[in-house]
């Protein structure tokens, strides 16, 4: 009897339905990598991507390089007279 049920779990677990991991899409592998270099929980980003709702868009997940920020905007805000009117509000 104890054979068959060794031989059952055995063959339970290399049926193809055992190691049903969902694959994340190649698009999303930077982001998760990044995430997970930051403390998220790989487990949760995996239940996150593979949701059937999650879809790529790859252009929101691009990082700008070129800030159109300028310097100069902020140059007001960096005088004497404005860093201790901040400091003091």
């Amino acid at each position: 009897m104890k054979v068959l049920v060794v031989i059952f779990l055995l063959f339970l677990a290399a049926s193809p339905h055992a190691n049903n991991i969902p694959e994340i899409p190649g698009d999303y592998q930077p982001l998760i990598d990044r995430l997970t270099g930051d403390g998220f929980d790989p487990g949760f980003l995996l239940k996150i991507f593979t949701d059937d709702r999650a879809e790529v868009i790859p252009d929101r997940m691009m990082i700008s390089l070129g800030s159109p920020e300028k310097g100069e905007w902020y140059v007001q805000f960096l005088s004497p007279e404005s860093i201790l009117l901040a400091k003091n509000f």
